[in-house]
Parts: C-alpha cells; sequence; structure tokens
C-alpha cells in the first residue's frame, strides 16, 4: 500500500468485523452503512449547508457509537446510551427531511434508520421487561 493515503480513503465501508461473530453487532453493520449514505449525501451539498452536514453527520455517527459502547456497560448506564442512540436516530430524520434528495434513495435511508430504530425498541424493550439488558 502507497505512504500517501488519503484520511478519508481510511473509512471502512460496512462489513462484518472479524474479531465478532456474524450474527453479533449486525445493527453496527447497519449503522456503518447509514453512515456512508448520509456521508455520500454531505458530499453533494454545498458549503452553506455546512452546519446541516455537520451535525446530520455528528448525529449518525453517535448511533452506532452509542449501540457499541453501551453494549458493554451495566443495567442502568445501557438504557441511558440506548437512549442516547435512540435521541441521535430522530435527530438524523428530521435533519435528512431538510435535504432535497431523491425519492429512492431517501426512502432507502428512511428503511435503513426505521430497521435501526426496531433494532433500538426492541432492546430497551427486554431491558425494561426483564430487568436485565440484552446485548445485539
Amino acid at each position: 500500500m502507497s505512504e500517501n493515503r488519503n484520511p478519508k480513503s481510511e473509512l471502512r465501508e460496512p462489513t462484518s468485523d472479524i474479531r465478532t461473530p456474524k450474527s453479533e453487532f449486525r445493527v453496527l453493520d447497519d449503522c456503518r452503512k447509514l453512515f456512508f449514505m448520509i456521508l455520500s449525501i454531505t458530499k453533494n451539498n454545498s458549503q452553506y449547508e455546512y452546519n446541516l452536514n455537520n451535525q446530520i453527520l455528528r448525529a449518525t455517527i453517535s448511533i452506532g457509537s452509542n449501540l457499541a459502547e453501551g453494549n458493554n456497560k451495566k443495567d442502568k448506564e445501557y438504557g441511558r446510551y440506548l437512549n442516547i442512540a435512540k435521541g441521535s436516530l430522530l435527530e438524523v430524520e428530521f435533519q435528512l427531511s431538510l435535504y432535497k434528495l431523491d425519492d429512492k434513495f431517501k426512502l432507502e435511508v428512511l428503511d435503513l434508520l426505521d430497521k435501526i430504530k426496531a433494532v433500538i425498541y426492541k432492546l430497551q424493550n427486554r431491558s425494561s421487561d426483564f430487568g436485565t439488558r440484552s446485548s445485539f
């Protein structure tokens, strides 16, 4: 590999992490895929929308980051991380509505957001129903 790498080329496309079982962390693969979809949206928008681009990227990163970090926390803290991930997801949904996008692509992004949201709700329900935390 070349020593003169572009830092943006270091971003990894969504794949399963070889250190974890494939079925585990599937939601994190969806979060990675979402990030790259949102990144493609922000790359095609003007400098005028810089703050919105920055905010939607940070909120998108927050979803997966909080799911990953929360998975290693105790029960009470775990629920807090799930709530933060859910809040960030809702933030991305709203911010997405501010962009003029191709309807088909927008539906793909919204479908992926719905898929991630369903996992978060499922984890929250398991955690609160049984008083124990469940990993993804």
